[in-house]
């Protein structure tokens, strides 16, 4: 396995257990508020009930006359004694009470009134709200509250009998001395509700878990595409220390060169001091001094392109007019044009649009252009300098073009690194094209090139148009 596999490997096991650690933490989190849900409706549901309840014992309570429910109590003393008088007035006008308060309140259960037994240490039933009556029936295994709370009423929070799962209320029933005489008690069934929360707790953990493993998908291709990322950032990042190191060892190469003729030249006038000619001591320090100038341009071209690329570098935009600037530049190359018998024309399209840009900084890029163009056209050669509108009169498209050497799609790639100057035996410093490349970008724009070996080149970008 080479090192960059190792390191993709390390960090493909690094996503996957961030990956596995939120997963898990998601799903704790779903676990925990799913749980807490439960519970809050729960508790919300139990007041609510419990609240209700409460309201009409209380109040049904008071309605209850205390000394005919006592009297009644006495004058049936056995167990389904009221069975045989059903008909007695008392019985009905309270039983009619209880169910019509049972049916207006939409309870679902018997409300009933019981009295404590001391002797048996039991309830017993008296009255309830539905048709069959169940006089005097025991209650045993009842909630402690109702005998602590026998007096004073309350309420008692879930609780388990043989019947099911229950919420109650009670209030005491008293008589005109204000005695209790019994307890007046409605109850709701707990188990539907608990079973329709648990349903929804259930419904609730299969749709967070859907969620959940939608999300770690989403979760695993993004850390997927950010480990390929931070791959690709990696590999980029060597990429860019190979070139760093490779302009360095350029720049080293291409300084000492001038530097060593510089020195070479130096050291031979000192040693022969006094002994040479006028003409080759002429020679040997104009040599020197077009090296120094050959050094000083590329060290200029390398501070220049260095703030071209910094970050607080900033353009100054202005109007200015296409034609004469381009006029002015050829004109500052004819000299070197006519040397190499090159015709240098420029090409402008009528009623062209002043551009919007750095006026300074494109006179420099073009420059540049046309430096190459007259550099590498042979003699006899022609180039060509091409201004016209583009988009609509938006833009002003800019074209330098030669009849050079051209370029193979190789070298068309390579043209705009830095230090790059095609053959080096044309000299340069191979910075040019690099700067007006910076340049361009400054101006959200390009610089493109067209070219066939044999067949010259065409190097040519677009400025905005200025708006009148």
């Amino acid at each position: 396995m080479s090192i960059t596999e190792t390191k993709t490997f390390k960090l493909s096991k690094s996503g996957n257990t961030i990956l596995l650690i939120t997963v898990l933490i998601m799903a704790l989190l779903a676990t925990f508020f799913t749980i807490n849900t439960y519970f809050t409706q729960t508790e919300i549901y139990r007041d609510k009930e419990l609240g209700k309840l409460l309201a009409i014992v209380n109040t049904l309570s008071q309605t209850i006359d205390g000394d005919m429910h006592r009297q009644l109590e006495v004058d049936y003393p056995a167990k389904d004694d009221i069975f045989s008088n059903e008909t007695d007035e008392r019985y009905r006008q309270i039983q009619e009470l209880l169910a019509r308060v049972k049916e207006e309140n939409g309870l679902e259960t018997t409300i009933y009134t019981m009295v404590y037994d001391s002797l048996k240490s039991k309830f017993c039933f008296i009255l309830n709200s539905e048709d069959h009556p169940f006089w005097k029936h025991d209650y045993k295994d009842f909630p402690s509250e109702l005998l602590e709370n026998y007096h004073h009423g309350g309420v008692i929070h879930p609780y388990r009998d043989r019947n099911g799962y229950w919420l109650s209320a009670f209030a005491p029933i008293k008589d005109s001395q204000g005695r209790t005489v019994a307890v007046l008690q409605a109850d709701q069934r707990f188990d539907d509700f608990r079973q329709k929360i648990e349903q929804q707790v259930y419904q609730n953990i299969f749709i967070s878990l859907g969620v959940i493993l939608l999300l770690s998908l989403l979760l695993l291709i993004n850390v997927r595409i950010l480990l390929k990322k931070e791959e690709a950032l990696k590999q980029k990042s060597m990429e860019l220390d190979g070139l760093r190191k490779e302009f360095i060892a350029n720049v080293s190469h291409d300084l000492r060169t001038p530097l060593a003729s510089i020195q070479g030249y130096l050291e031979t006038i000192e040693m022969k001091k006094g002994l040479l000619e006028t003409e080759k001591l002429m020679k040997y320090v104009g040599i020197s001094l077009s090296s120094a100038g050959k050094l000083r341009q590329m060290i200029d071209e390398l501070f220049e392109l260095s703030k071209l690329e910094s970050k607080d570098r900033k353009i100054d935009l202005e109007k200015f007019n296409v034609q004469e600037l381009l006029i002015d530049i050829i004109n500052g190359f004819r000299p070197a044009a006519t040397a190499k018998n090159i015709t240098l024309t420029g090409s402008f399209e009528n009623n062209l649009p002043r551009a919007e840009a750095d006026m300074a900084l494109i006179e420099r890029m073009v420059s540049n252009l046309l430096s190459n163009a007259v550099k590498f056209t042979p003699e006899g050669g022609e180039v060509k300098v091409m201004a016209g509108k583009v988009s609509g009169g938006k833009k002003v498209k800019i074209s330098v073009v030669d009849t050079g050497p051209g370029l193979d799609s190789e070298h068309q790639n390579l043209i705009f690194q830095r230090m790059y100057s095609g053959s080096k035996q044309t000299g340069g410093s191979g910075l040019g094209l690099a700067i007006a490349k910076s340049i361009l970008q400054m101006h959200n724009s390009e610089l493109a090139v067209e070219s066939q070996p044999g067949h010259g080149a065409a190097f040519s970008f677009t400025l905005k148009a200025a708006k009148n």
